[in-house]
């Protein structure tokens, strides 16, 4: 559980740092155009901050045992969510371009990964 929970806090962290320093960039990534006021404020906000106190949690799950289980399980509710979010995106509006379907795969990866390790799928 730790080395998953160390890789999954230092994924967040790198969407936290590129959120906070470069947040047209990332947003160009992914398809966003921040030419409106406030877009950057809500990138930061989101993709930086957020994602900064997501890794945070992962960190302190990963370093001290009695906080991995909650620690994963916001992991696996956080990224079920995106994956759920992504699969009705694509279902109203069709396939997402190659980045954003590889966050997808990889989002899917860690929400069946943590689902596993809480016990909540069982692995046969």
């Amino acid at each position: 559980m730790r080395p998953f929970l160390i890789l999954a806090s230092m994924a967040f962290l790198w969407v936290a740092v590129q959120g906070l320093v470069d947040p047209t960039g990332l947003a160009s990534t992914v398809g966003l155009d921040l030419a409106r006021p406030g877009a950057t404020n809500e990138i930061r906000a989101s993709y930086g901050g957020q994602s900064l106190a997501i890794a945070l949690i992962l960190a302190h799950g990963a370093w001290r045992p009695v906080a991995a289980r909650p620690a994963l399980a916001l992991l696996t509710a956080l990224c079920t969510g995106l994956v759920l979010g992504r699969t009705v995106d694509a279902v109203l509006n069709g396939w997402p371009p190659a980045f954003v379907f590889g966050l997808w795969v990889a989002e899917a990866g860690m929400a069946i990964a943590g689902a596993v390790l809480l016990g909540i799928l069982r692995v046969a």
